[in-house]
């Protein structure tokens, strides 16, 4: 599941960026995936930096 999260946030961070409500969902759904043991932090954080490197 890491690696299809990291391509989503790859394809789609310009997008989640500029939308803080859709930013705000997809780190709802990256939480819970984290909270059924399908995503690892350090697999959030490279997400969240992906997009967060498009907003600087």
């Amino acid at each position: 599941m890491p690696w299809a999260c990291k391509a989503f946030s790859q394809l789609h961070a310009q997008l989640l960026a500029q939308n803080p409500s859709l930013l705000g969902c997809w780190r709802i759904f990256m939480i819970k995936l984290w909270n059924h043991n399908l995503l690892d932090a350090r697999s959030m954080n490279t997400c969240n930096m992906i997009i967060d490197n498009f907003k600087n």
